[in-house]
């Protein structure tokens, strides 16, 4: 990978997500393109989420917390707020999803070559 390649922000709002977020984050740090930061903002979430993202030591992860639940946009712009100032670009992951290997890597492809 070069020094030019684009800088991947994926956040990812996770609100009570224990049942599905185990297999979200296996699956976004299985991504083949592996030049990017996650952030997870855990949003005043009452079950055991915080403990499975602190789980994977993984040095792309960020993990931010909050005392109270902000709600969906809220928390989604404070993770935007909080991205890489080296980020070209922003994924958004969603906490009951997972994600086929390739879904950055095409991502980025498409979005360098339709600018």
């Amino acid at each position: 990978m070069s020094d030019n390649s684009p800088f991947v922000t994926i956040i990812l709002p996770v609100y009570n997500g224990e049942r599905t977020l185990k297999e979200t984050l296996e699956s976004l740090l299985a991504q083949t393109y592996r030049h990017f930061e996650l952030l997870i903002g855990i949003d005043g979430t009452k079950d055991g989420s915080k403990a499975i993202a602190e789980s994977f030591k993984d040095k792309r992860i960020k993990l931010f917390e909050n005392d109270s639940n902000l709600g969906l946009g809220p928390n989604v712009n404070k993770l935007i707020a909080l991205a890489s100032p080296k980020s070209e670009f922003i994924a958004m992951a969603e906490q009951d999803d997972m994600y086929v290997p390739e879904r950055l890597q095409w991502q980025v492809e498409v979005m360098q070559q339709q600018p």
